[in-house]
């Protein structure tokens, strides 16, 4: 990827592709450890990095990307925190992957 961003002299795009991976990377761990929240943050978390890509340029783009998936990070780990318990209940009872 970051290959990629060099050859195409357009290294402005590495950070929010990185940022586009580790969303991603959220989906196939919420299959795994059946936590349905991973899936949301995967998806949000994607949706910035790619409104990043297309709609923003320069330093607002490292802005936004950053702002949004630290805020989505922290919101989701927040929600975790809170329904931890209630939530391990639930993946307990469920079949595995």
């Amino acid at each position: 990827m970051g290959f990629l961003c060099w050859f195409f002299h357009r290294l402005d795009l590495v950070w929010p592709l990185i940022g586009l991976v580790v969303a991603i990377h959220f989906l196939p761990l919420g299959w795994i450890f059946r936590v349905r929240a991973y899936y949301g943050l995967g998806l949000l978390e994607a949706a910035i990095a790619i409104a990043t890509i297309w709609g923003l340029t320069g330093v607002a783009r490292l802005v936004a990307l950053g702002l949004g998936l630290g805020l989505v990070s922290l919101a989701s780990a927040s929600y975790l925190l809170m329904n931890g318990e209630r939530l391990a209940d639930q993946a307990a009872d469920r079949p595995g992957p």
